[in-house]
């Protein structure tokens, strides 16, 4: 699964639990998931390569409780796994 797909995947994917997603330019070092009143919002930074935007995206799943036991397309799992492991140390 190439590293475009996998992003669309977490998008969906955290739009499925509940999350808003805006993605817009932030400059290319901002993103990530924050609380904005009731709601959660991931914001994803569109002037940040690709790679930076995946990792953005898998950190912010990483932490999202329950997360381990939804279903996940094993690449999606291995990323968002070495995530929890890169943010344990």
């Amino acid at each position: 699964m190439d590293i475009n797909t996998q992003l669309e995947h977490m998008i969906e994917i955290a739009r499925q639990l509940g999350i808003e997603v805006r993605c817009i330019g932030l400059g290319g070092s901002g993103g990530g998931l924050c609380q904005l009143r009731d709601k959660h919002v991931l914001f994803v930074d569109t002037d940040a390569d690709i790679a930076t935007q995946a990792n953005q995206c898998a950190t912010a799943l990483a932490h999202w409780p329950g997360i381990d036991l939804i279903f996940l397309p094993p690449p999606l799992r291995e990323r968002i796994d070495q995530c929890k492991q890169n943010n344990a140390r």
